[in-house]
């Protein structure tokens, strides 16, 4: 997805440029029977002007031993997390891409002698909501959605069986690189981050609550189009609805290539 004839930001640009916060504003998590808001995600971008990461903790989380149930044995341990963040205050002319990943069990882990750890995940998918449109009619909505998966790991680290105790760290660079789209500030964007870790083994093995992944970020300079034509996935108008003040009656606008199908 490297745009042509984009210039490779410099070691030293970054230092160059004003210093810019970015902000999370809205946290959710889809997976809240596991892990929540509201006992505590930190995710966040490390201090301008690098920026040179995402420190993304889920302090709650522990890896645990599935209890037997339904005929099914149990023994084997399981620690997972997920979370959609809303981030404000980029820069403008610069894009991202996530080179790689780092998983931290904070407080250590358990693993007895025969237990393996055989698969670690960690996913990053980058969001772009777009408002527009809207003005004169009171109550339409009409939004654009751009979206690429900048990070998707799923691998076995081969630690082998032997017992291992204490902190435990795995580091693994991302094979498929991909870059955000191209920051211009918008008006109307929202910029959401899907943050996504879990481990898995076999035969059990415990943590004490506290996982976390750092992602090295690598960013560049980049010319923003006009629009937000940007993503692996592209859905325009996918939704559109006006309100009539005259006679209070809605109606529902359909994309055009959904009124193409529905001719066909």
């Amino acid at each position: 997805m490297k745009h042509p004839s984009l210039p490779t930001l410099s070691a030293l640009l970054p230092l160059l440029r004003p210093a810019t916060a970015i902000h999370a504003n809205s946290v959710e998590t889809p997976d809240s029977w596991s892990c929540d808001a509201s006992r505590g995600i930190d995710i966040s971008f490390t201090p301008a002007p690098e920026h040179h990461q995402i420190l993304v903790s889920f302090p709650t989380i522990a890896l645990t031993v599935t209890p037997p149930a339904h005929g099914y044995p149990g023994g084997a341990s399981h620690v997972g997390c997920s979370a959609l963040v809303g981030f404000v205050d980029f820069a403008t002319q610069r894009r991202f891409a996530v080179a790689n990943a780092t998983w931290r069990a904070d407080n250590g882990v358990d693993l007895p002698a025969g237990a393996e750890l055989y698969r670690l995940t960690a996913k990053v998918e980058y969001r772009i909501e777009r408002d527009m449109g809207t003005f004169p009619r009171k109550y339409p909505i009409v939004k654009d959605l751009s979206s690429a998966v900048l990070l998707d790991l799923d691998l076995d680290p081969k630690l082998g069986d032997q017992a291992r105790q204490g902190k435990f760290e795995y580091f693994a660079e991302n094979p498929n690189r991909v870059w955000s789209e191209c920051k211009n500030g918008y008006e109307g964007n929202v910029t959401k981050m899907y943050f996504g870790l879990s481990g898995h083994t076999r035969k059990g093995g415990t943590s004490l609550p506290g996982w976390s992944m750092d992602l090295g970020l690598v960013w560049e300079d980049c010319y923003p189009p006009d629009d937000i034509g940007w993503g692996q996935a592209i859905i325009n108008g996918w939704e559109s609805c006006t309100y009539s003040n005259v006679n209070q009656t809605s109606r529902a606008l359909l994309p055009d290539v959904f009124r193409k199908n529905r001719k066909n």
